[in-house]
């Protein structure tokens, strides 16, 4: 024990939300629990693990995950996806959103979820997931556990940035296919 903590004694204890909260807002993250913790949906019927996704290669499954980090490029189309790399409490995994899924989800993925992903698991990794459905778990709850008592909305999301031209050119050399082998595998 540190002499600053044998002089300042307190016989107050935080919950275990409140600690949290607290962890997130200083460090950018929480320490004490997963952010997945506070959603009982994680445990619900129907929802695949990350742990257990290589079992069901090339099936459509559902999933819920907590923002790691994304990237998105321009197709050699021109179009827009974005590749998005989730954790639950048993692993990560990488969420795929092909242009027209794109279309449709982009403004969600601004957020640090927790997102609820529908898809087919890729049949050669087992370890990604090609979006076709995409929700925020409900974002008050998510807005709850890391904005309690704050008025600032901007913890919410991602600076987005795009590919630079060389990763860009990458991408357009490679094709769906094998970009997909790349960035699974």
């Amino acid at each position: 024990m540190t002499k600053l903590e044998k002089e300042v004694i307190t016989h107050v204890d935080f919950s275990l939300e409140e600690k949290s909260l607290c962890e997130y807002e200083l460090f950018g993250y929480m320490v004490s629990r997963h952010p997945l913790n506070f959603f009982a949906e994680t445990q619900a019927k129907g929802i695949t693990h990350a742990a257990d996704m290589a079992n069901f290669r090339g099936k459509n499954i559902t999933m819920i995950g907590w923002y790691m980090t994304s990237k998105r490029i321009k197709t050699s189309k021109g179009e827009i996806m974005k590749f998005l790399s989730l954790e639950d409490l048993t692993g990560t995994f990488e969420a795929v959103i092909f242009p027209k899924a794109y279309a449709r989800y982009a403004e969600l993925t601004l957020s640090m979820g927790p997102y609820v992903v529908e898809g087919k698991v890729d049949s050669e990794s087992g370890n990604g997931i090609i979006v076709e459905k995409l929700a925020v778990l409900t974002a008050q709850q998510a807005r709850s556990i890391t904005q309690k008592d704050r008025n600032a909305t901007d913890f919410f999301g991602d600076v987005d940035t795009p590919a630079t031209e060389e990763e860009a050119l990458l991408v357009n050399t490679l094709g769906k296919e094998k970009l997909k082998y790349a960035y699974l595998a």
